[in-house]
């Protein structure tokens, strides 16, 4: 895929009192732009009712069919691949939609690029976009406001239950703990890279965290760090004309050569042999 398009930055488009959208996906109505890498400034939730297709969400590609939740994460390089007469709908939010209430607990946004679901569950989701889509359709009010809030949390909850049934994930008490740790991950991954940072905000030990997430990942702390730092220097790499000296700025690394050190270490190329190889693709 030539990097000669820079990665398209898709605003969210909503209503003043509330930073959420949802419509229906319908085969006339797909953007135009979705056929080019583009990146989300918001979390996007697609359900497919009918019809095929393939997107593609950070380089991996993952088939589209009727019953299919996909979670397409704020800041994820998506682009669709096929769209045969799909339908269903999409919804776009902003976390700021969802700053928790004194002493509630949230769900954790999952991305997750295609998730094949039962008919029992199937009715749920289905029922539940539905509703969302009916609600969002009335005149804005704060009652309007607290059910789509109610209703988008309940989506996101089930959506949660279904990804960590598809995994194998049980509901354990460090869980929580782990969730916790991915969701600050994702937002200080280009400032902090060490362990420390992470077991302190979540009020560990660093022997606790490594634990925790060895227990659920399979793979210590910094590793995590290490591969979210990658996938962003290789989401620049590949859809941006970004100069290094500056990528490497952005991901949190003083000296440009500390990081051309990194990114070989990790991959056996250097940034620039990469750039050059993703270009001819």
């Amino acid at each position: 895929m030539s990097n000669k398009y820079q990665i398209e930055q898709i605003p969210l488009e909503h209503s003043a009192w509330a930073p959420i959208f949802i419509a229906k996906l319908e085969p006339q109505q797909l953007p135009n732009v979705v056929n080019l890498p583009h990146r989300h400034s918001f979390h996007e939730l697609l359900w497919i009712k009918a019809g095929a297709g393939r997107h593609q969400v950070d380089q991996q590609s993952y088939r589209l069919q009727a019953h299919t939740l996909a979670l397409v994460a704020q800041g994820q390089v998506h682009v669709f691949e096929q769209a045969d007469q799909l339908n269903g709908y999409y919804l776009r939010y902003d976390q700021a939609f969802l700053q928790p209430q004194a002493h509630e607990q949230q769900p954790l946004f999952q991305a997750n690029g295609g998730l094949q679901l039962s008919a029992p569950d199937s009715h749920i989701i289905d029922s539940l976009f539905d509703l969302l889509a009916q609600e969002y359709q009335r005149e804005d009010c704060a009652a309007k406001y607290h059910s789509l809030r109610h209703l988008l949390l309940t989506l996101l909850w089930q959506s949660q239950r279904l990804n960590q049934a598809a995994h194998d994930q049980p509901q354990q008490p460090n869980y929580a703990i782990y969730r916790q740790f991915l969701g600050l991950l994702e937002q200080a991954f280009q400032q902090h890279h060490d362990i420390h940072y992470y077991a302190t905000q979540l009020n560990l030990s660093k022997t606790q965290l490594a634990q925790i997430s060895s227990q659920y990942s399979g793979q210590p702390p910094k590793r995590l760090i290490l591969k979210r730092v990658l996938l962003e220097a290789q989401r620049y790499l590949q859809f941006t004309s970004l100069p290094i000296q500056q990528l490497a700025h952005n991901l949190g690394f003083h000296d440009p050569f500390h990081f051309s050190k990194f990114f070989k270490q990790e991959l056996g190329i250097s940034p620039r042999r990469y750039r050059e190889q993703s270009t001819k693709k």
